[in-house]
């Protein structure tokens, strides 16, 4: 069988889910054509969501922000007052112009954060059930953290935090225990 490259998977799956939502909120509403031209082009170029996509996945934006991205390009293009470019240039200079570039935390950030959202029920858990067992815990805690983190949070990050401080809190457990 032959194997899929994730990447085209992904762009695949943006193309089938993320622009055909984009098209079903152009056509709620009231755009009679949402997804092509008047010569049956895409109105989206592929070096467009090739853009979109690329700065997704290396993490320059977040997926939340690509999908708005792709959506005002859908909506933009619907009301017929666009001049397409189709090189995928545009989409760098719409990010830049509306502020969407990713900014993450600073590590100081994320220790304000993980001390912030703690919960000494988690550790407790995790430190009775292990790492493995504990990992539903351990993602409620990193969500918390993206939810209170005001959209500079990235998840793998913050569950390298998470399972930093929770290694430290058993390992001081184990010890004072031992004494």
């Amino acid at each position: 069988e032959t194997e899929i490259n994730p990447l085209a998977r992904k762009a695949g799956n943006w193309v089938l889910h993320e622009l055909g939502a984009a098209a079903a909120a152009a056509v709620e509403s009231g755009s009679e054509r949402p997804l092509f031209d008047d010569k049956g082009r895409c109105i989206v170029s592929p070096p467009q969501m090739a853009r979109i996509i690329h700065h997704v996945e290396r993490g320059a934006i977040k997926g939340g922000r690509g999908k708005e991205l792709l959506g005002a390009f859908v909506a933009a293009a619907g009301d017929r007052k666009w001049a397409p470019v189709w090189s995928g240039d545009e989409v760098d200079a719409v990010i830049e112009r509306e502020g969407m570039w990713f900014k993450g935390l600073d590590e100081e950030g994320y220790e304000a954060l993980l001390a912030a959202t703690r919960e000494e029920r988690i550790v407790e858990d995790v430190r009775k059930r292990g790492m493995e067992k504990g990992k539903g815990k351990i993602m409620y805690w990193v969500g918390r953290m993206m939810r209170e983190g005001g959209g500079g949070v990235d998840a793998k990050v913050a569950e390298r935090f998470v399972k930093r401080a929770l290694e430290e809190a058993i390992l001081v457990q184990e010890k004072g225990e031992k004494k």
